[in-house]
């Protein structure tokens, strides 16, 4: 035992002792979650549904610990099971719809935040994850309603701001995108995703400036992520500047050989110049 351990190995023996199996193995899986040992913790949580298949709690936590793993097929079945075992539970039809988001599957996100709207009903978080599964879906105006109705029950909710601006962006209102995405990154300024929207709005407005100083902020914060590089080479070759965008894509390829992007933007620029 490490001596950063807060739980010894006398407490777990006690707990298990003092524990049906089933409830011990559970108690036990989340404390390997919250150790970090997600392995481990899988390990336990399938042996406490195994001894208590009708535990709802040790269903929802294993697939909570399988979408950690990114084994997200597993923990969709055993979140199902969860929600079916715990009909006033909201938490695991949340996580379903949270993982239905991520697979772009609009029609089964919508289906398990309303199940979970049902289930604790004027939810800010589950009304900005039912929205955007009805904007995934194109109802634009129902899905701006749903985010208006979050940010009156919780102003400070960055998620629902940052959704505010990418509907209003794909309606065209550009000053109201700008306006949600700003607010956005004051209650929240390491949201990426709000920023490179941002930086997309400002582009849309004519406002290259304001793109240029939104995108070095990015790639500041996030130096390993190569999108914005290429991103702000992009911004250089748009604006004549065709050595500091070479410059740029030369530092991306030092990073990634085989990024494809720069790749087929030093080539394209090559191939402007007659192929230097």
């Amino acid at each position: 035992m490490t001596t950063d351990t807060l739980i010894t190995d006398e407490m777990r023996t006690a707990w298990e002792d003092a524990m049906p199996d089933g409830l011990a193995a559970n108690n036990l899986g989340l404390l390997a979650a919250q150790e970090g040992d997600l392995d481990r913790a899988r390990q336990l949580l399938e042996q406490s549904v195994g001894l208590r298949p009708e535990d709802g709690v040790a269903w929802t936590n294993l697939g909570y610990v399988c979408a950690s793993l990114a084994d997200l097929d597993a923990a969709v079945r055993a979140l199902a099971r969860g929600s079916d075992l715990q009909p006033h539970d909201p938490r695991p039809a949340h996580a379903l719809g949270r993982i239905a988001l991520a697979r772009h599957d609009y029609p089964a996100a919508e289906s398990a935040f309303r199940t979970a709207l049902l289930r604790l009903p004027d939810n800010p978080a589950i009304l900005t994850g039912l929205a955007a599964a009805i904007a995934g879906r194109n109802r634009l105006g129902p899905a701006l309603e749903l985010l208006e109705h979050a940010v009156s029950l919780d102003p400070e909710l960055a998620p629902a701001w940052e959704q505010i601006g990418a509907v209003h962006y794909r309606r065209g209102n550009l000053g109201l995108a700008r306006d949600a995405l700003r607010r956005t990154l004051v209650l929240d300024p390491d949201r990426a995703s709000a920023q490179h929207l941002l930086v997309i709005v400002h582009l849309a407005r004519g406002e290259r400036a304001a793109a240029e100083r939104e995108l070095d902020v990015l790639i500041a914060r996030n130096p390993t992520v190569l999108s914005y590089a290429v991103d702000r080479a992009a911004l250089c070759f748009d604006a004549g500047e065709w050595d500091a965008g070479l410059g740029r894509l030369q530092d991306v390829l030092a990073a990634d050989p085989e990024n494809e992007r720069a790749l087929r933007m030093r080539d394209a620029v090559k191939e402007r110049d007659g192929g230097e």
